[in-house]
């Protein structure tokens, strides 16, 4: 833990929706991922719990299996979400990495994320996604393969490979 303060919520939304995809579209068990964010976060941040990114991207994923008659598959609706995240604060203002006194990485003195708040967030976007209102990502958009030296610290979690440990920890549960 290098700061004394918390992880921006924009930043623990990634992590929880990055949760949910590696879990959905590579089947990555879901404690492995969680570990990966979790540590990456608190060497930045104020301790992120483990279990507060399992249970966000846990509630994302039981949403997304309630929803009837899908206009997106769920790795879809994740990727454009996790896009308009990344790039946008709302839908008319791009978020900025780097502004005259900070940067969209500092952290902040309160706690502004929670599970419930992030399945928020994700039902929202779903919801004005079903009706055009959000900026969607590009086709052959990845997150993985964002090269803005801004987001240096986001990608190269995200990028962070899985700890050989943190997988046998999981077929040893199983």
């Amino acid at each position: 833990m290098v700061d004394n303060l918390f992880c921006p919520k924009w930043i623990f939304d990634i992590c929880s929706a990055m949760t949910a995809y590696d879990y959905i579209v590579n089947d990555v068990p879901i404690d492995i991922s969680c570990k990966k964010y979790s540590r990456g976060l608190n060497e930045k941040y104020k301790e992120v719990k483990f279990i507060e990114i399992k249970n966000a991207s846990e509630l994302i994923i039981k949403f997304m299996g309630k929803i009837k008659n899908p206009e997106y598959e769920p790795y879809e609706r994740l990727k454009h979400f996790l896009f308009f995240t990344l790039k946008y604060e709302t839908y008319y203002k791009k978020r900025k990495y780097k502004t005259l006194f900070g940067s969209a990485y500092d952290g902040t003195k309160e706690k502004e994320y929670e599970e419930e708040s992030t399945l928020q967030e994700f039902k929202t976007f779903v919801y004005s996604l079903r009706s055009n209102l959000v900026k969607k990502a590009p086709k052959s958009w990845d997150i993985k393969e964002e090269e803005d030296p801004e987001l240096e610290f986001l990608i190269s979690l995200i990028n962070k490979n899985f700890g050989i440990n943190d997988l046998i920890e999981s077929l040893d549960k199983d």
